[in-house]
């Protein structure tokens, strides 16, 4: 397990698109139904609704908060994680409690934006609470995307790949 200082990642999250198989219903299978999480109707400056913050790890709390950016699609606004906690091992969560199901496909938008340590956003999977989860990572100062297993809040990677990540964009 790596424990670096994460100081000052921010990123943001553009638009979450959700494909989702609901349940059985009398033994036949319904059809995969898309839905959108984008944040066009959030206040700027406030949590969406429906969303939680959590971190791994230790530090303080992580602030997350709608942004005005206009290379986000629709009405140009964005989810941001900022805060500038310069505490190691930390990973600022924000979690869509809305959503519970076992089947999905999820896409997610999103842009690095600053950070002197990580520059890194990712898709969480599994979610039990902060310290118990899936979740594939990608970040831009390392060139990396990871896939790793946090288990009462150790961090474990079973899987990874050195590609460019571009930072901005």
């Amino acid at each position: 397990m790596s424990k670096r200082p994460i100081l000052a990642s921010t990123v943001l999250l553009m638009a979450i698109l959700v494909a989702l198989r609901l349940p059985v219903s009398a033994g036949k299978p319904r059809a995969a139904e898309a839905i959108t999480l984008d944040f066009d109707t959030a206040a700027v400056g406030e949590l969406p609704a429906g969303f939680s913050i959590a971190v791994t790890g230790a530090g303080g709390k992580a602030f997350w908060s709608v942004v005005e950016d206009s290379t986000a699609p629709n009405r140009g606004k964005a989810l941001a994680q900022t805060s500038t906690e310069k505490t190691s091992y930390r990973f600022p969560l924000c979690v869509y409690d809305e959503l519970m199901t076992t089947e999905v496909a999820v896409s997610v938008w999103f842009k690095p934006i600053g950070g002197m340590m990580d520059q890194a956003a990712g898709r969480v999977a599994r979610y039990r609470d902060k310290d118990n989860y899936y979740i594939v990572r990608a970040n831009a100062i390392e060139d990396n995307v990871r896939f790793y297993k946090v288990e009462r809040c150790e961090r474990r990677q079973p899987a990874g790949i050195n590609v460019k990540v571009l930072s901005g964009q």
